[in-house]
C-alpha cells in the first residue's frame, strides 16, 4: 500500500448523499456538513440518491440575501460550473414580506462576489415565506432548478445553528442537489476578484 503524504491531495469538492429514508438522521448529517465547512474547507455537494447524472445542471438557483459576501479560494475554484454553455442562473431572495429593495441588494451581492462573473445579469425572483428553508424549496419548485446553491458564512454559534437547521430541512426535502459554498462576510474577508474572461 502506498502511503499518501498529508496535504498532497486537496479535494475541490466534498460530495455526499443524505440518508435514503426521509427524516432519518438529517440533523446529524447537517451537523457533519457544518463541521466539514468550518475553517474554509472545500464546498460541499449534497446529492439525493435518485438524482440523474447524465448531464451537468442546467438551471442553477442561488439562494442569496442582503449581506455582501466574498468567495473563499475553494469556492472560487467552482466558478467554471456556472459559466458552462446552456446554464441558466436564477438568484432567489427569500423574505417574510414584500422586499423589492432586498431582492436588488441580494442580486448585487451575488454579482460583486464574482460568482457569476462573465455572465449576463441573472434572473431575479423574490419569495415571501416565514421559513427560509420553505422559501428556498418553493423557489426550487417554481423555477424547476436542478441545482441549489446556498452560502455558508463563518458566523457566531447561533448563526451556525440557523444554518444547520436550514441545511437539515433541505437534506430532508430538497429534490435536487444542494451545493453549499463556504464564503466570507465581505467586512471580514478579503475581496475575491476573478480574472476569468467571459465564456458566453
Amino acid at each position: 500500500m502506498r502511503r499518501t503524504r498529508p496535504g498532497r491531495h486537496r479535494p475541490a469538492l466534498f460530495v455526499l448523499s443524505p440518508p435514503y429514508q426521509p427524516h432519518e438522521n438529517a440533523a446529524s448529517v447537517a451537523t457533519g456538513c457544518a463541521d466539514l465547512l468550518r475553517g474554509g474547507r472545500p464546498p460541499l455537494l449534497i446529492v439525493p440518491v435518485a438524482t440523474p447524472t447524465e448531464q451537468p445542471p442546467r438551471r442553477v438557483l442561488i439562494a442569496a440575501d442582503r449581506e455582501a459576501f466574498a468567495l473563499t479560494p475553494a469556492s472560487r475554484a467552482l466558478h467554471p460550473l456556472f459559466v458552462l454553455p446552456g446554464v441558466d442562473i436564477i438568484v432567489a431572495h427569500v423574505s417574510d414580506g414584500e422586499d423589492d429593495a432586498g431582492c436588488g441588494t441580494a442580486l448585487r451581492a451575488v454579482q460583486l462576489s464574482g460568482l457569476v462573473h462573465g455572465l449576463a445579469t441573472p434572473e431575479l425572483r423574490g419569495y415571501e415565506h416565514d421559513s427560509y428553508a420553505e422559501g428556498v424549496l418553493a423557489a426550487v419548485a417554481d423555477t424547476k432548478a436542478d441545482l441549489v446553491v446556498v452560502l455558508a458564512r463563518q458566523r457566531s454559534y447561533f448563526g451556525e445553528l440557523f444554518h444547520r437547521s436550514v441545511t437539515a430541512q433541505l437534506l430532508e426535502r430538497c429534490p435536487v442537489p444542494v451545493l453549499v459554498l463556504p464564503v466570507w462576510c465581505r467586512k471580514r474577508g478579503p475581496p475575491c476578484r476573478l480574472s476569468t474572461p467571459p465564456m458566453r
